[in-house]
């Protein structure tokens, strides 16, 4: 957009840098969160149990997996809103980092799994705002020349809370993991109140550029949630309270396929007025994007949320007399160390490329081989130098794809539906996350920790070979360096 319609480009430099730098502290400290939950996830799992494995730990993978369903159901809502109100936006992103700070602090004082799991579904607030509205306020405060350097920070941001949260958290949770809760959501406050002082426009001034196409679609929204929830809890619970092959197990599963289908339905019926808009599942970039995103988080949810859970009960490593939580804390760790300066440089190639496809090929063969290694060396006697080499040099890949998604989509897509797109995109990140935890967690809870995660990283190898289909499938758009300002 050039700056004769662009309010957020036409703000003052202090306000767009600050809101800039805001939305990088809530990316840093989002991810930190992120990290550091799988360390301190089973620490407060086996405080529950007391000390061995039992209903909080066959349950704990529930806590990020249920965050999903609504985050999916949100990412689409939180971009409606944002595209037909941009004045909005400031606010959007303010209420969902301070929900996000409120869900830290209550896990801080949780006494049971339960209320673990619902700090849990409170953080699946944060995702929409941050990366469907907080990312595209970065595209629309700054001209498509300079939004490849700025959204590759995006990816510096979150390799730097990949990099600083696992150990800090590790060391920390070594003490107390309720401390490791305290110490993010004093910055998610002060994120809040940076957001809110900074880039704000009028109603008038957002009038410019609202796309005011569709309505909110109440049905498409309880359909999608319909689908998502009884699939995420037919999963979790397939061990525990509804087992599989049981009546109860069976009509959980029936719920969520015809929710499905109906909404599938509703979507071809509305176009874009649906909850996940038609005309931006009709752009190949966007629907390949989306896909790609889903396949590349359902595999990494077997690495970043139960590696961890692995070097605790089973590997335990106390080399040079560091606990478990510290040395699992430094692993992953290492998987951020390369993507604190590829981010950048992976945002301005897909900028100059006009397309996201050959850096996504790159991460993907870095993720199949990565799981390769952990298949055939990763066991109770696997020296921990070699995770740690494994997860340095060929996992710092993961920690910068992210920027290359909203890039990706801030280049790639028609701009009179970028923010639809966008939230699409975002949702096959939770789309594939949640099933991906909550798949974790059943293997997890069947086979145990020592025989699950083999099996759990097959099921991701599966997936990162998926991954390769859309990837490739990914077009430069036409036209694309012409009229780019």
């Amino acid at each position: 957009m050039s700056e004769t319609i662009n309010p957020f480009e036409r703000a003052p430099q202090a306000k767009k840098l600050l809101t800039l730098v805001a939305i990088y502290v809530c990316t840093v400290f989002a991810v930190m969160q992120s990290s550091g939950i799988s360390i301190v996830l089973p620490m407060a799992a086996m405080e529950f149990d007391g000390g061995v494995a039992g209903e909080a730990m066959s349950l704990y993978s529930l806590t990020s997996s249920i965050g999903g369903p609504i985050s999916i159901v949100l990412m689409p809502l939180w971009g409606y809103i944002a595209a037909r109100n941009p004045h909005l936006k400031r606010m959007l992103v303010v209420s969902s980092v301070l929900i996000g700070g409120a869900s830290l602090l209550i896990r801080g004082f949780a006494t049971n799994i339960f209320i673990i799991i619902f700090t849990g579904a409170l953080w699946g607030f944060v995702s929409p705002g941050i990366y469907v509205v907080g990312f595209m306020l970065i595209r629309d405060m700054f001209p498509a020349n300079k939004v490849g350097v700025y959204m590759g920070l995006v990816g510096t941001m979150m390799a730097l809370g990949s990099l600083i949260s696992p150990v800090l958290t590790g060391f920390v949770a070594a003490i107390s993991w309720r401390a490791a809760c305290h110490m993010l959501w004093p910055f998610f406050i002060i994120a809040a109140l940076m957001v809110l002082f900074g880039v704000r426009i009028t109603k008038a001034e957002g009038e410019e550029i609202a796309n005011k196409s569709g309505s909110i679609d109440i049905t498409g929204i309880i359909l999608t949630a319909l689908f998502l929830a009884p699939l995420i809890l037919g999963i979790s619970f397939g061990n525990t309270y509804i087992p599989f092959g049981t009546p109860v197990n069976f009509i959980t599963f029936a719920i969520a396929l015809v929710a499905l289908i109906l909404l599938i339905l509703s979507i071809r019926k509305k176009g874009a007025a649906s909850v996940i808009p038609l005309p931006a599942l009709k752009d190949r970039n966007t629907v390949m994007l989306a896909l790609s995103n889903f396949f590349m988080n359902f595999a990494n949810m077997f690495v970043f949320f139960f590696l961890p859970s692995y070097l605790l009960y089973v590997r335990m490593p106390t080399d040079f007399g560091l606990e478990p939580a510290a040395w699992s804390g430094i692993i992953m760790a290492a998987f951020a160390v390369f993507g604190l300066f590829l981010g950048p440089i992976f945002g301005k190639m897909v900028v100059k490329a006009g397309n996201a496809r050959n850096v996504l090929l790159l991460g993907t063969a870095c993720r199949l081989v990565f799981l390769l290694i952990m298949i055939v060396f990763l066991n109770a006697e696997t020296s921990i130098w070699l995770i740690i080499a494994a997860a340095l040099v060929l996992g710092g890949v993961y920690s910068v794809m992210a920027s290359v998604y909203t890039t990706g989509v801030s280049i790639m897509t028609p701009p009179t539906m970028r923010q639809q797109s966008n939230a699409v995109v975002q949702m096959g990140q939770n789309l594939g996350g949640a099933p991906g935890t909550a798949v974790g967690g059943i293997l997890i809870a069947a086979f145990g920790v020592a025989q699950g995660m083999p099996i759990a990283f097959i099921v991701a190898l599966v997936a990162v070979v998926l991954m390769f289909i859309p990837t490739v499938l990914l077009k430069r758009p036409e036209g694309y360096g012409e009229d780019q300002k």
